[in-house]
């Protein structure tokens, strides 16, 4: 049977060269802020309301810094410099319960183990906020901040597990808003409404390798949950959860570490729905999406590379390489849209990086037909996998042990590089497999199916499914 190219995937990528060169603007220096020490900026936020950007100015390991940035973003010009606490690192809004507007700001001190909340108007720190230290290591190393349920939530890396919940109406710990993740180092959360998402690392036991997973928690209807992304063991490869952004139909995008340039997309009640392969570097440490929730951009610190990504068809737009771009930028951690521009602090340059042009996202070309994922994972080994693709006319059913993209006779498929025909039929077509008991856990196993194989051939949505 003969297959026809798909004319609205070609469409999308036909427009990565000519975008790729031109979203760059220039930085914002930050060299000689704060207390002699580097200045290295780790995370940042944006006030859109007021055009305001705030930094956070961390140091290096040679040395911690004390302070955030306060930016305009109409003229890309510091404004002034707020001390904290050192090595601050992630920074949230406090909002007004009734305007919606920030009042103030809040930033997790990594060295001091601390909480500093300053007044937007004044750039006067009011609290100080300790957090506790289990492991009597000198601090929890609180990393990841988000406004919500108690005011605020802060993560930890001290391998705790503790996420904090802090009182914003006493600026005071609320115990009865803690939660653990399990002895987890603790990435960036998201408080939806209704729960709250933390990406989470787990080291392995002899720590020559970990796992990437996600942990959720919220209303009793829900309670918590856990997905596991990836895993390598006995490699000195680290997968590790790090970043996450809601889409506005409410699924997650998460950004990991050393993830094989992927990214995943995860439904509210932690099931993997599917991956966007990026083009280079090995995952995200930072993630940022636009209002609309058309354009995702993702920071691997590790690799130096940034992505542009069109959320409305899960395709790469651009790709940058961070020490090659400008004068060189090392490090970039964290991402916000503000102000029609995108802001990159560069943990290891003292300079915020500024993309403007920015790519525009192609309408959806949408997918066709379902498929549909029975994945049963049995305490006793004996796992099964069954996929079942629907649709109208002829379907296929296609798998692959990678998302590189592919084509079979001529049809472009977003897994491959060499997608397996698993089989045909009309309307519908099912499979299943025994997983073996020796199958690594964390494996990604990827496939899609093609519906109206004769006449228009359309691919169904690609889903993935991790063993654990």
């Amino acid at each position: 049977m003969k297959l026809v190219r798909i004319a609205a995937f070609l469409a999308v990528c036909s427009c990565v060269s000519q975008l790729s060169a031109q979203s760059f603007s220039h930085d914002i220096s930050l060299s000689g802020l704060g207390n002699g020490n580097p200045s290295k900026a780790f995370g940042l936020a944006a006030d859109s309301a007021s055009n305001r950007l705030f930094v956070a100015i961390s140091g290096d390991f040679m040395g911690n810094n004390n302070v955030v940035a306060e930016i305009d973003t109409t003229t890309d010009s510091v404004l002034r410099t707020i001390p904290v606490g050192n090595y601050p690192e992630d920074i949230a809004f406090i909002l007004d319960p009734v305007t919606g507007n920030a009042t103030s700001g809040a930033v997790t001190n990594s060295t001091d183990g601390t909480v500093s909340v300053w007044n937007l108007a004044s750039g006067v720190v009011t609290h100080t906020i300790q957090l506790p230290d289990p492991f009597g290591m000198g601090s929890c190393y609180p990393f990841g901040i988000t406004a919500g349920g108690p005011g605020l939530w802060v993560t930890t890396l001290d391998g705790s597990g503790a996420v904090y919940g802090i009182d914003t109406n006493t600026m005071t710990l609320d115990p009865s808003a803690e939660f653990n993740t399990s002895w987890k180092s603790n990435g960036r959360p998201l408080d939806t409404g209704t729960q709250v998402i933390v990406p989470t690392t787990t080291y392995t036991n002899t720590w020559t390798g970990s796992s990437a997973e996600l942990f959720g928690t919220g209303e009793a209807a829900m309670g918590s949950w856990s997905a596991l992304m990836a895993e390598d063991d006995g490699n000195y490869i680290f997968p590790g959860g790090q970043d996450i952004v809601e889409l506005p139909n409410g699924n997650f995008v998460v950004g990991c570490l050393s993830t094989n340039a992927r990214l995943y997309v995860v439904t509210p009640i932690g099931e993997v729905l599917r991956t966007i392969r990026l083009s280079a570097g090995g995952g995200a440490h930072g993630l940022a999406l636009s209002d609309d929730g058309s354009l995702l951009v993702a920071c691997d610190l590790p690799t130096g590379t940034i992505s542009f990504v069109d959320m409305l068809n899960f395709v790469e737009l651009a790709s940058f390489q961070s020490s090659s771009t400008g004068q060189g930028y090392q490090q970039p951690n964290d991402a916000v849209f503000c102000n029609g521009q995108v802001y990159v602090t560069c943990q290891g340059s003292e300079e915020v990086m500024v993309f403007n042009n920015l790519p525009t996202p192609t309408p959806e070309a949408g997918y066709a037909g379902d498929l549909a994922v029975d994945w049963n994972n049995s305490p006793s080994g004996h796992s099964s996998l069954g996929l079942t693709v629907t649709g109208p006319g002829i379907v296929a059913l296609f798998v692959s042990f990678d998302d590189l993209g592919g084509s079979y006779s001529n049809v472009n498929l977003e897994i491959g590089p060499s997608p397996i025909l698993a089989g045909w039929a009309p309307g519908s077509f099912g499979k299943s497999w025994i997983v073996p008991n020796g199958a690594p856990r964390g494996m990604n196993i990827f496939a899609q199916g093609v519906v109206d194989v004769l006449n228009q051939p359309q691919t169904t949505t690609p889903r993935v499914v991790i063993l654990y």
